[in-house]
């Protein structure tokens, strides 16, 4: 009876110190994890602090907070905010003269685009160029050489690997909890398993914790320093200039911030349908119809004229 009971201990025994290794083994995965992460995030802090002398302006800001394509949503929506372009039956857009010359580069690009006499200028159209232009890249640029934006792929790859063995550890780690709780009720020696259930718990908890420690947004990929600039602008509600406080929100939080929800149609309205082979035309608005179309075109904000021409897509 005696030898049978030390074969159950030692059984016992072994089944403690397997789980004890399994939870060592997590931890250490865990440890690794946070060290290379953190390492990664000190380096791109450095290089945040180098560059510190000033804050993100507003297209920095709308890059951070949504990639190129918020970029060219803030400056449109800027631009027919201001009454510096006009947005005509069709959602084509048309520079207004006699306005200020654009003082941003991105501006001035999208000005650039309007003076072209080119059959396609409606919203859309226009928005998809400018967030694939060179100003707006410069922007991401001006980002990654802050630390505020990650475009190398060292770094993005680091975070992401650190991020997958967190997401592992998160999985197992709930698993070992289990695992070694039926173990303690089978065998009835709960303080053998004590060291592997707390080592599971430990990294299940800091995995838990590091959920958002190491995350790079998809479309971005912002830093964790880049994140806290995007946070205060969020905080913020005092604007230095009425151009700030028209273009802050655009940039954080897209088209949806457009005042005159006419004008936010047309602006976010989807692109033209491919043409069809049917008989009839094709009117001015990018619509078939077998009639004669009606001509003239009226400024959004002071009325639509015939209608936004279907359904409308949301701001980004």
């Amino acid at each position: 009876m005696s030898a049978l009971r030390v074969q159950l201990r030692v059984q016992e025994v072994e089944v403690a110190v397997v789980l004890a290794i399994l939870a060592a083994l997590l931890a250490a995965v865990v440890i690794s994890a946070v060290v290379f992460g953190e390492r990664t995030q000190a380096e791109l802090r450095r290089k945040a602090r180098e560059r510190e002398d000033t804050e993100p302006d507003y297209y920095e800001i709308a890059c951070l907070a949504g990639g190129p394509w918020r970029v060219a949503d803030t400056a449109i929506g800027l631009l027919a905010e201001q009454g510096r372009i006009r947005v005509s039956r069709g959602s084509t857009l048309h520079r207004v003269s006699g306005m200020a010359p654009a003082e941003h580069p991105v501006e001035r690009r999208a000005f650039t685009m309007l003076r072209r006499r080119e059959e396609n200028r409606t919203a859309y159209k226009i928005r998809q160029a400018l967030a694939e232009s060179d100003e707006a890249a410069e922007v991401k640029l001006r980002l990654a050489d802050r630390g505020l934006l990650i475009l190398d792929s060292l770094p993005t790859e680091t975070l992401r690997r650190c991020n997958s063995a967190l997401a592992v550890v998160r999985v197992l780690a709930p698993l070992g909890v289990v695992a070694t709780g039926i173990t303690m009720l089978v065998t009835g020696t709960p303080q053998a398993m004590m060291p592997g259930l707390v080592g599971f718990v430990a990294c299940w908890v800091v995995a838990l914790a590091a959920r958002t420690l190491y995350a790079t947004d998809p479309y971005t990929r912002s830093s964790r320093e880049g994140r806290r600039h995007l946070k205060k602008a969020l905080r913020r509600r005092t604007y230095d200039s009425d151009t700030d406080a028209i273009a802050m929100p655009l940039a954080l939080h897209g088209l949806g911030k457009i005042s005159d929800p006419v004008l936010f149609a047309e602006l976010t309205a989807p692109p033209p349908r491919p043409a069809k082979s049917y008989g009839g035309h094709r009117s001015d608005a990018g619509s078939w119809s077998g009639g004669s179309d009606s001509s003239g075109t009226s400024t959004v904000g002071a009325g639509c004229g015939g209608g936004c021409g279907g359904g409308c897509g949301g701001g980004d």
